[in-house]
């Protein structure tokens, strides 16, 4: 924890209890994604294991995802994550997911418009599917809007579309079209997960 966050949270002590129950929620569900667990439980709900799923920003979720799921295909922009990731995959046995460590075009520090010509190679890795492929996309690494703002073609009729630390910009900045309903949103003290299904018509 930084010194920054320590004050913070010595200044807000409702938020550091939150943040209490958080880790102490976490390390008793090691396996579980860093979304919001109302998105954890409404993903539940939603997988079956004939869904193909893409996501951008490996980790825990793409084991959690694979257990549900038909197929994922999991990109990294983090050399030494991908590879602490590919350890887990080795490990567990894991045969149904592809994991792709693909480095940013731009320093990770600058800010991400919408906009780039050429698409960065991180975003563009999913026009090498056929489109309406996945009826998942997670958004959580990245050049978000611009994978946000690519990705909607390759969402099936009646996919998903997930955002995680989707407060960060309002709602309309997102780019999902304003037809696709919201079905899920909740947030916990550290993230805020948002849902949206891509029209079945």
């Amino acid at each position: 924890m930084t010194v920054q966050s320590l004050k913070f949270y010595l200044t807000h002590p409702v938020k550091a209890f939150r943040r209490v129950l958080l880790a102490i929620y976490e390390y008793r569900h090691p396996d579980e994604p860093w979304f919001s667990q109302g998105a954890v439980r409404k993903l539940e709900e939603l997988l079956t294991k004939d869904m193909k799923v893409f996501e951008w920003g490996s980790g825990r979720s793409t084991l959690w995802l694979s257990k549900r799921s038909k197929e994922v295909v999991s990109i990294e922009y983090s050399e030494v994550w991908s590879q602490k990731v590919q350890e887990m995959i080795v490990e567990s046995q894991t045969k149904n997911v592809n994991l792709k460590y693909i480095a940013l075009d731009h320093d990770k520090s600058l800010p991400t418009p919408k906009d780039y010509d050429p698409i960065p190679k991180y975003v563009s890795e999913i026009f090498n599917y056929p489109k309406e492929s996945f009826d998942l996309v997670i958004v959580d690494g990245h050049y978000r809007l611009t994978c946000v703002d690519q990705c909607l073609d390759y969402i099936s009729p009646g996919g998903y579309i997930l955002i995680d630390n989707s407060n960060r910009i309002p709602r309309e900045e997102w780019v999902v079209p304003m037809s696709w309903p919201m079905i899920h949103q909740s947030e916990n003290v550290m993230t805020q997960t948002t849902l949206w299904q891509k029209p079945k018509n």
